[in-house]
Protein backbone atom coordinates (compact mmCIF):
# COMPACT_ATOMS: atom_id res chain seq x y z
CA UNK A 1 0.00 0.00 0.00
CA UNK A 2 2.87 2.41 0.85
CA UNK A 3 4.39 1.80 -2.57
CA UNK A 4 1.10 2.61 -4.28
CA UNK A 5 0.70 5.87 -2.33
CA UNK A 6 4.32 6.86 -3.05
CA UNK A 7 3.85 6.10 -6.75
CA UNK A 8 0.65 8.18 -6.81
CA UNK A 9 2.37 11.16 -5.16
CA UNK A 10 5.29 10.93 -7.61
CA UNK A 11 2.88 10.78 -10.55
CA UNK A 12 1.12 13.93 -9.35
CA UNK A 13 4.43 15.75 -8.87
CA UNK A 14 5.73 14.71 -12.30
CA UNK A 15 2.44 15.66 -13.94
CA UNK A 16 2.62 19.07 -12.27
CA UNK A 17 6.23 19.55 -13.42
CA UNK A 18 5.28 18.74 -17.01
CA UNK A 19 2.26 21.06 -16.83
CA UNK A 20 4.51 23.87 -15.55
CA UNK A 21 7.06 23.19 -18.30
CA UNK A 22 4.30 23.38 -20.93
CA UNK A 23 3.07 26.66 -19.47
CA UNK A 24 6.63 28.00 -19.39
CA UNK A 25 7.07 27.17 -23.07
CA UNK A 26 3.80 28.97 -23.87
CA UNK A 27 4.98 32.05 -21.97
CA UNK A 28 8.29 32.06 -23.87
CA UNK A 29 6.47 31.69 -27.20
CA UNK A 30 4.15 34.60 -26.40
CA UNK A 31 6.99 36.93 -25.40
CA UNK A 32 9.05 36.03 -28.47
CA UNK A 33 6.04 36.45 -30.77
CA UNK A 34 5.36 39.93 -29.41
CA UNK A 35 8.87 41.32 -29.02
CA UNK A 36 11.41 39.34 -31.04
CA UNK A 37 13.02 41.40 -33.82
CA UNK A 38 15.39 40.20 -36.55
CA UNK A 39 18.05 42.71 -35.48
CA UNK A 40 17.36 42.34 -31.73
CA UNK A 41 16.17 38.88 -30.74
CA UNK A 42 14.39 38.58 -27.42
CA UNK A 43 15.83 36.00 -25.07
CA UNK A 44 13.75 34.69 -22.19
CA UNK A 45 16.42 33.87 -19.64
CA UNK A 46 14.26 32.62 -16.77
CA UNK A 47 10.59 31.74 -16.48
CA UNK A 48 8.34 30.18 -13.90
CA UNK A 49 4.63 29.57 -13.75
CA UNK A 50 2.14 28.41 -11.17
CA UNK A 51 -1.57 27.93 -11.64
CA UNK A 52 -2.71 30.75 -13.95
CA UNK A 53 0.25 33.09 -13.42
CA UNK A 54 3.76 33.34 -14.78
CA UNK A 55 6.85 35.45 -14.29
CA UNK A 56 9.54 35.79 -16.94
CA UNK A 57 12.90 37.56 -17.08
CA UNK A 58 14.06 38.68 -20.52
CA UNK A 59 16.91 40.41 -22.28
CA UNK A 60 16.95 42.09 -25.65
CA UNK A 61 20.25 43.63 -26.64
CA UNK A 62 21.30 45.93 -23.81
CA UNK A 63 17.77 46.02 -22.33
CA UNK A 64 16.24 43.62 -19.87
CA UNK A 65 13.25 43.31 -17.60
CA UNK A 66 10.56 41.07 -16.25
CA UNK A 67 7.00 40.38 -17.27
CA UNK A 68 4.09 39.19 -15.15
CA UNK A 69 1.62 37.09 -17.08
CA UNK A 70 -1.84 35.65 -16.49
CA UNK A 71 -3.45 32.76 -18.28
CA UNK A 72 -6.96 33.51 -19.51
CA UNK A 73 -9.43 31.63 -21.67
CA UNK A 74 -7.65 33.11 -24.70
CA UNK A 75 -4.17 32.04 -23.54
CA UNK A 76 -1.37 33.87 -21.76
CA UNK A 77 -1.46 37.68 -21.50
CA UNK A 78 1.17 40.09 -20.20
CA UNK A 79 -0.31 42.07 -17.32
CA UNK A 80 2.72 43.99 -16.02
CA UNK A 81 6.16 44.88 -17.27
CA UNK A 82 8.80 45.95 -14.80
CA UNK A 83 12.16 45.30 -13.28
CA UNK A 84 13.25 44.75 -9.71
CA UNK A 85 9.80 45.48 -8.28
CA UNK A 86 8.37 42.33 -9.88
CA UNK A 87 10.59 40.27 -7.57
CA UNK A 88 8.49 41.41 -4.61
CA UNK A 89 5.62 39.17 -3.52
CA UNK A 90 3.93 42.26 -2.03
CA UNK A 91 3.94 44.00 -5.43
CA UNK A 92 2.54 40.90 -7.12
CA UNK A 93 -0.18 40.65 -4.46
CA UNK A 94 -1.12 44.30 -5.05
CA UNK A 95 -1.42 43.38 -8.72
CA UNK A 96 -4.09 40.84 -7.85
CA UNK A 97 -2.19 37.59 -7.29
CA UNK A 98 -3.12 35.39 -4.36
CA UNK A 99 -0.44 35.52 -1.65
CA UNK A 100 0.62 31.88 -2.04
CA UNK A 101 1.01 32.27 -5.81
CA UNK A 102 2.99 35.51 -5.51
CA UNK A 103 5.37 33.99 -2.96
CA UNK A 104 5.89 30.83 -5.02
CA UNK A 105 6.59 32.75 -8.24
CA UNK A 106 9.09 35.07 -6.54
CA UNK A 107 10.84 32.18 -4.78
CA UNK A 108 11.12 30.08 -7.95
CA UNK A 109 12.22 33.04 -10.06
CA UNK A 110 14.90 33.96 -7.53
CA UNK A 111 16.18 30.37 -7.65
CA UNK A 112 16.23 30.39 -11.46
CA UNK A 113 17.92 33.78 -11.68
CA UNK A 114 20.54 32.79 -9.08
CA UNK A 115 22.00 30.48 -11.75
CA UNK A 116 22.55 33.46 -14.07
CA UNK A 117 25.25 36.13 -13.99
CA UNK A 118 24.93 39.17 -11.75
CA UNK A 119 25.17 41.37 -14.86
CA UNK A 120 22.15 39.65 -16.37
CA UNK A 121 20.19 40.08 -13.12
CA UNK A 122 21.06 43.81 -13.18
CA UNK A 123 19.63 43.92 -16.72
CA UNK A 124 16.36 42.40 -15.47
CA UNK A 125 16.23 44.93 -12.62
CA UNK A 126 16.89 47.88 -14.94
CA UNK A 127 13.46 48.02 -16.58
CA UNK A 128 11.96 50.90 -14.62
CA UNK A 129 8.51 51.22 -16.14
CA UNK A 130 6.06 49.23 -14.11
CA UNK A 131 2.75 49.63 -15.81
CA UNK A 132 -0.32 47.64 -16.67
CA UNK A 133 -0.19 46.40 -20.21
CA UNK A 134 -3.14 47.32 -22.38
CA UNK A 135 -3.44 44.97 -25.34
CA UNK A 136 -4.57 47.64 -27.74
CA UNK A 137 -1.77 50.04 -26.73
CA UNK A 138 1.04 47.55 -26.22
CA UNK A 139 4.44 48.85 -27.27
CA UNK A 140 7.53 46.83 -27.98
CA UNK A 141 10.54 46.96 -25.70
Amino acid sequence: MKILITAFILAIQLGSAYADEGANLQVIALLKAQFDKPDKPLKVDAVTSFLDYGLAAWTQGEMGGRALLKKTGDGWKITLCGGKELMSAAVLEKSGLPSNVAKKLVKEMAESEAKLSSGMRRQFDSFEMNHSVKEEHHQSH
